[in-house]
């Protein structure tokens, strides 16, 4: 186990990977396996969004994102291969989710987010919006 310390916005990472976290290199980008969505910094202006602020932090608007858009299946598989993976680890500082739900009814959306920030010690403080 290695000790970590708080970071804030100037520490986030914007770089590519190919699974597993594995720096992405000229001998490996041409792999499969360097090519997956997850690990690939998505910044700020192509995700549309605003920073989020938690508890512990304020955390940039760019990331790295899994989209929630598949199958039951195709989804539970995907985060099956993630968790394998350890795509949250220590170096995770926080993952977010948002989402939107419409009830046609009464034709209104509902926007929510969920946060759970992780703390150095390997707890988590969750929030929602």
């Amino acid at each position: 186990m290695t000790c970590a310390d708080f970071t804030n916005l100037v520490d986030e990472d914007h770089e590519d990977y190919c699974e597993g976290w594995i720096p992405l290199s000229e001998t490996n980008k041409k792999r499969t396996s360097c090519r997956v969505d997850e690990y690939k910094y998505i910044s700020a202006s192509t995700l549309s969004t605003l920073p989020v602020w938690g508890t512990l932090d304020t955390y940039g608007a760019g990331g790295y994102v899994i989209r929630l858009k598949a199958s039951n299946k195709n989804l539970k598989e995907k985060f099956t291969r993630l968790m394998e993976q350890k795509w949250i680890d220590h170096r995770t500082r926080a993952v977010i989710i948002d989402f939107a739900s419409y009830n046609a009814q009464v034709n209104l959306f509902g926007v929510s987010r969920l946060l759970a920030e992780f703390t150095p010690g390997g707890g988590i403080i969750p929030s929602y919006r």
